[in-house]
């Protein structure tokens, strides 16, 4: 999945409020920050490496990538989950795939009870794109954990 050359307009306004404090009124700079970005991530995904990686990969990737400029789940959301709720998410779409593989009839017709969001927030696929979106709620657990040591780290040493 690569970056779209344009930036939406929410990560945008994330952009602004988190870096610039909002203070700023001109946005041209910042997308001309966001396309050479784009560019730089086209240019990676055609060397050896980002081709030769498995499917598995840069499929979870690409996933996390449409999490967060698509769905907008921005890093400040994630880090509101300190009760593992992304690890239960991950668990529940692990456990609809593995139900999958047992059986492609079976289905979880209703929203697991241990699902920690809204009901139309559990989108259930194919297994193999369950597994996928498991996957990328894994990252962004084990992303919202390092984050918070940091900034315990930066507490420490503030003190």
């Amino acid at each position: 999945m690569k970056m779209p050359s344009e930036i939406n307009e929410y990560l945008l306004a994330w952009i602004v409020e988190q870096v610039f404090d909002g203070a700023i009124e001109d946005d041209r700079v910042i997308r001309d920050i966001y396309r050479l970005i784009a560019l730089d991530q086209a240019d990676f995904v055609a060397t050896g490496y980002a081709q030769h990686a498995p499917a598995s990969l840069q499929s979870v990737l690409g996933e996390r990538i449409r999490q967060l400029q698509v769905e907008c789940h921005l890093p400040e959301m994630d880090d509101e989950h300190t009760d593992g709720a992304l690890a239960v998410a991950a668990s529940c779409y692990v456990a609809e795939a593995a139900l999958q593989a047992t059986d492609t009839r079976k289905r979880l017709l209703m929203v697991p009870e241990a699902w920690p969001w809204t009901a139309a927030s559990w989108r259930p696929s194919s297994q193999r794109r369950n597994l996928i979106k498991a996957g990328a709620l894994i990252l962004a657990e084990i992303d919202r954990l390092d984050r918070a040591k940091n900034l315990t780290s930066k507490e420490r040493s503030n003190v």
